[in-house]
């Protein structure tokens, strides 16, 4: 008799990934994200505060930009010793400039103080001090509370 060689089948690998474990992994992330989120806080950023200057020039022209409803006007007053003189109400940068040149014929290193309205935009803010920054006024503060 002959005997019967029994043949185990191969077992073929296969080529595929399984993604089980890493779709698990990401839904438990996923659920700690979600929990996490809402604890957080949103949108609170801290601010820097500015100490005062010890002593202030004794000769500054100090600038308030206020925002009406469509448009930014601008108040120039000049202050010298704890007196202020008004200067003007101002429309535009242009007209705001044409004074400060005016004021810096008589005194050329003089410093401008910008007072500004809290709910105007920080941008507006910004490119006023670069337009002033361009047409040479090297001394520019901003006022604090």
């Amino acid at each position: 008799m002959r005997t019967r060689i029994a043949r185990v089948p191969r077992r073929r690998l296969k080529a595929e990934i399984n993604v089980v474990p890493y779709i698990d992994v990401m839904l438990v992330l996923l659920v700690i994200f979600m929990v996490v989120s809402p604890l957080s806080p949103i949108g609170s950023i801290n601010l820097p505060r500015a100490e005062h200057a010890n002593t202030p020039p004794a000769q500054y022209l100090e600038l308030s930009v206020k925002k009406t409803q469509a448009q930014t006007r601008y108040q120039l007053a000049l202050r010298k010793e704890q007196k202020r003189d008004e200067l003007g109400a101002y429309q535009s940068t242009n007209d705001v400039l044409t004074q400060l040149d005016k004021q810096r014929k008589s005194t050329p290193q003089i410093a401008v103080l910008i007072a500004a309205e809290p709910d105007l935009r920080y941008e507006e803010v910004v490119q006023l001090i670069s337009t002033l920054k361009k047409n040479g006024i090297a001394k520019i503060g901003l006022a604090t509370k």
